[in-house]
């Protein structure tokens, strides 16, 4: 066996007609692979726009939505300041409400007061300052 200085065996050369045939052959797969493909582009083109369009909507949609989504963590943050902010005054108000009452109510009253009328006075020291 005559063999090539590789250790491969050489290789007997086609008849002429048979590689023409698988080059007419090779030739019709790739036309028909080509057919094919411009079919399906034709076929599918319409679809694929209508999808595009349908995926820009639903993204302008959702940036519409995570605008909104926005807004309303804003507010939410807000309003949860504003009520913070409310709620230390209240307790200012009323630390200042209890300290006027412990004074009021720790200032000495004359020992032949009875109970509702040194109630009544301690009221109205109150009520008109």
């Amino acid at each position: 066996m005559a063999g090539s200085c590789t250790g491969w065996p050489e290789m007997v050369p086609l008849p002429a007609w048979l590689s023409a045939r698988m080059a007419a052959g090779l030739a019709l797969l790739l036309l028909g692979l080509a057919g094919g493909v411009l079919m399906a582009r034709w076929h599918y083109a319409p679809r694929l726009e209508a999808a595009e369009l349908r995926t820009q909507a639903l993204g302008d949609l959702l940036r519409e939505q995570a605008k909104g989504v926005q807004a309303i963590k804003d507010e939410s943050a807000r309003r949860v300041a504003e009520a913070a902010a409310a709620l230390e005054r209240a307790r200012a108000e009323a630390r200042r409400h209890r300290s006027e009452a412990e004074r009021i109510l720790t200032r000495p009253q004359p020992p032949d007061l009875d109970a509702c009328t040194a109630a009544c006075r301690l009221i109205d020291t109150e009520v008109r300052p």
